[in-house]
């Protein structure tokens, strides 16, 4: 039998049983369970597990997982993927390839990899776009939802780029509280969203950007009913509607003409309260940013950087002198994967260090 064969025969057992003794025993609807696994053509898995939504219920998400064929670390790598919409086509998911940068490097050396969709995106209800907490526990729960399934006892990890980014620091904010048993030791933040406000009120590049404007809207306006889109964005009955059907190229073509405003106090407050970096995070963080970003400017990566290490985060940064938004995933990759091994296997760090390279 090949090894993929055996993979499969593995995770098919191991999700039957395990959800049909859930059922047996009446086992509570519990956020991190599994609920439903499948087998991709490419001997990756579909997987839907149980998170807790935006309004503290639990909801159905769904997410991508990898066993490795060889010998394994039993260890897990969240991957948290970057901006792809707001509709439920534009789920990672959906995709043959969702992208995960250095997925070979991570099976190779062992470890289960999993990329969740996060909430709202492959499933009903509306994304929280750039909701800190959603995002987090997306994660969170994937990594549980993987290790249940690949029976992985071991430490944990998360890497993500742009959204994905601002999901990893909001996973290793809520880790000690929300999910310390997945053993978070490290966490990667690739051009992450960091500064909130500057994304709406002018002083971003991203903020110039209607479509995106408008599904950051729409995600708040799903996450906070107190929250008036037409303050962002006075067209907002009909730009609300298409963010939450469009992916992101789509809604940014679509809505590319549209006025939007700096936001009012209720909504400062809120984008404030989605800045992951206003807490110490317990786990040891590496901040990787392109100095040729576009979208989001290299000095918000520096300001974050500072911050955290002001709040005794472990923190290193890491800046590529050549690398835009679009590009700085791929040319750290393998600087990323390494650095995550090394957490992964126990190294210790300590204090905040930075450099650039060309």
């Amino acid at each position: 039998m090949t090894p993929r064969a055996v993979a499969l025969v593995t995770v098919i057992v191991l999700a039957t049983t395990g959800l049909a003794a859930g059922r047996a025993s009446g086992a509570a609807d519990t956020a991190g369970r599994v609920s439903a696994v499948s087998s991709r053509p490419d001997g990756s898995f579909d997987l839907r597990y149980r998170s807790q939504g935006i309004d503290g219920g639990l909801v159905t998400e769904t997410a991508v997982m990898w066993l490795p064929t060889g010998k394994r670390s039993g260890h897990v790598v969240a991957w948290g993927h970057p901006t792809t919409g707001l509709a439920d086509g534009c789920a990672p998911s959906r995709e043959a390839d969702p992208g995960v940068p250095g997925l070979a490097q991570l099976l190779a050396a062992g470890h289960v990899v999993v990329a969740p969709d996060y909430e709202g995106l492959g499933m009903p209800g509306d994304h929280p776009y750039l909701v800190g907490v959603s995002e987090g526990r997306s994660v969170l729960d994937a990594i549980r939802a993987a290790r249940s399934i690949g029976h992985a006892d071991g430490r944990s990890a998360v890497f993500g780029w742009s959204q994905g980014g601002h999901a990893a620091l909001f996973a290793a904010r809520l880790a000690p509280t929300y999910a310390p048993d997945v053993r978070m030791v490290g966490v990667a933040a690739i051009a992450p969203v960091t500064d909130m406000a500057s994304l709406v009120d002018g002083r971003s590049p991203f903020a110039r950007e209607p479509g995106f404007v408008s599904m950051l809207t729409a995600g708040y306006a799903s996450a906070y009913p107190e929250l008036d889109a037409t303050d962002v964005v006075p067209a907002a009955n009909q730009a609300v509607d298409v963010a939450r059907r469009s992916c992101a190229l789509e809604a940014g073509a679509s809505l590319d003409d549209l006025v939007t405003l700096t936001p009012g106090p209720d909504w400062e407050r809120r984008l404030r309260q989605n800045d992951p970096t206003t807490e110490r995070l317990r786990a040891p963080l590496l901040i990787v940013q392109g100095d040729r970003d576009e979208l989001l400017p290299a000095g918000d990566a520096a300001t974050a950087y500072r911050r955290l290490c002001a709040l005794d985060t472990t923190v290193r940064l890491q800046r590529l002198a050549n690398a835009g938004h679009g590009t700085v995933a791929a040319l750290s990759a393998d600087d990323v994967v390494r650095w995550l091994g090394h957490r992964l296997a126990g190294a210790q760090l300590t204090g905040c260090a930075q450099r650039r390279l060309a």
